[in-house]
């Protein structure tokens, strides 16, 4: 499970969640007090899939599973250095890959969602999930790999 972030429509209004996944991550690494992740996005088009095998080759990108909005992963080469790699990545704004999160519900982790209202329409699908990678990854992100 890599999802991380997602939309899911509850009752006609998107709701943000949030699959802990960062914490998760974070917790697995071997120092996580003395270690200083860096943030690498990868967005667009499937040819982001290939640059990951090729930069993560370590990593098992491809594996099946929800794909939620933005999926986040761990280096493996990186996790024990004191500057580990986390890299999210996610396609272009499309909505059928929205909701997927909504299958994990029986799995052990803390989701934590968070109603973004909308029951009025206010915001198309595409828009809020530009403005969910504007405001919460992109501010923490050191590289960003654009795919279009």
């Amino acid at each position: 499970m890599a999802v991380w972030l997602d939309l899911v429509k509850e009752n006609e209004a998107w709701d943000l969640v949030d699959t802990n996944r960062l914490e998760q991550l974070v917790q697995e690494l071997p120092n996580p007090k003395h270690q200083y992740p860096c943030l690498l996005y990868f967005y667009g088009n499937s040819n982001r899939k290939k640059a990951l095998r090729t930069l993560f080759p370590y990593n098992n990108i491809t594996r099946k599973g929800p794909a939620g909005l933005i999926r986040l992963h761990l280096s493996t080469k990186t996790a024990h250095t004191q500057n580990p790699i986390l890299f999210a990545e996610s396609g272009l704004c499309l909505e059928q890959s929205l909701g997927d999160s909504k299958w994990l519900k029986n799995s052990t982790t803390k989701d934590q969602t968070f109603s973004l209202g909308g029951a009025d329409g206010t915001l198309a699908p595409a828009r809020l999930q530009q403005e969910v990678k504007r405001q919460l990854v992109l501010p923490w992100t050191q590289i960003l790999c654009l795919f279009l």
